[in-house]
């Protein structure tokens, strides 16, 4: 088995159940695959979970006040790897792969006030 660790990160701003078929072909490649923007919230959470072969790590969209979610934040790691949560937040997931911390982070980008700029920092 290799020791090398590839890592996708993908915003996916949205549709992910579309995705579904693409994001699995990353795992062909990647032992880790980060995903930001999938709109899925809390209340469909169980459609992030992609395959018994994955360890899954979500947080859900928020609402937006718009017509759609906000966000979303999922991370996969392969289980043989034994990852573990290392911290989370609506904005961010951390795993923790043996010595080395992945994080996975969605800020909302709008800047036209006061919340985002103290969400970045």
């Amino acid at each position: 088995m290799s020791s090398e660790l590839h890592v996708i990160s993908w915003s996916i701003n949205g549709s992910f159940t579309a995705k579904i078929p693409l994001i699995k072909t990353f795992f062909h490649s990647a032992n880790v695959l980060c995903l930001q923007e999938h709109f899925i919230t809390t209340v469909g959470e169980n459609l992030l979970k992609l395959d018994s072969s994955l360890v899954t790590y979500s947080r859900g969209a928020r609402s937006s006040g718009a017509d759609r979610p906000s966000g979303g934040i999922a991370v996969y790691v392969k289980n043989h790897l034994d990852p573990g949560l290392f911290r989370h937040s609506d904005y961010f997931v951390a795993v923790k792969i043996k010595n080395l911390v992945i994080a996975s982070v969605y800020l909302p980008n709008d800047y036209s006030n006061d919340r985002s700029e103290v969400l970045f920092d």
